[in-house]
């Protein structure tokens, strides 16, 4: 990662993980501490008092990332609030562990990001998702469009404003969260985007492919919350 005085331009990085992508991590940590884009990485250790990949753990630290341990799983979007509660920079981006990158990625989503005031999330859309290796090449210049409801995969890489962020509710556990803070920008007069003409790489879903059970759980207690919010 770059040294710089000008925490305007730098994301905070935020990666949950349980410790199931451990090779595809490691590539993705090394791919940001080379960007200038990325001012602090923060690892979200879910098994926390698992000493089983305390090689791992000093290797990313040696790097520069912030390992944040936790004593157990708390999942993601519990995972994601407490990211973000120790973001040091305007913006940040939540990571699923099991993505690739291109190299300008976060460039362009700060690009789109910065665009106005009035923009909330950035994403891709799901024609530049997909279990692919990464591109080598990438369009030169980046394209979006405003999306007016979630599609699908655009939590698995998702940047915002700091300042903007929207507390996930304590009940919504491992799904939904990115319904929570994507309609939640949606409500505060934000339009959300996606980039069109880039592509990414998002492995199978290895972590939260390990909790089924609590994909429709989740999906009932955010249109539960919804209602709620709406009243």
């Amino acid at each position: 990662m770059t040294e710089t005085s000008d925490l305007e331009f730098q994301f905070s990085v935020i990666i949950p993980t349980i410790w199931k992508c451990t090779d595809n991590l490691l590539a993705l940590s090394r791919k940001l501490f080379e960007s200038d884009q990325c001012g602090q990485l923060l690892i979200i250790d879910n098994q926390g008092m698992d000493d089983a990949h305390d090689t791992l753990r000093d290797e990313l630290r040696h790097c520069g990332a912030t390992i944040v341990r936790l004593p157990y799983n708390v999942f993601v979007n519990p995972a994601w609030n407490i990211g973000v509660c120790l973001a040091k920079y305007d913006r940040y981006l939540l990571l699923n562990d099991d993505v690739q990158l291109y190299e300008s990625c976060l460039s362009d989503l700060a690009w789109v990001l910065d665009t106005n005031l009035e923009v909330g999330l950035v994403g891709f859309a799901p024609e530049c998702v997909s279990d692919r290796p990464v591109p080598h090449e990438q369009p030169a210049t980046v394209e979006s469009r405003a999306v007016p409801d979630l599609v699908t995969n655009f939590g698995c890489c998702m940047a915002g404003r700091t300042e903007h962020y929207q507390t996930i509710p304590r009940s919504l556990k491992l799904f939904s969260g990115d319904n929570w803070l994507f309609y939640a920008s949606r409500a505060a007069g934000r339009s959300n985007y996606a980039i069109t003409n880039k592509r990414i790489q998002h492995l199978l879903s290895v972590s939260s492919g390990a909790f089924p059970e609590r994909a429709e759980a989740d999906w009932n207690e955010f249109q539960r919350l919804w209602r709620e919010r709406r009243s």
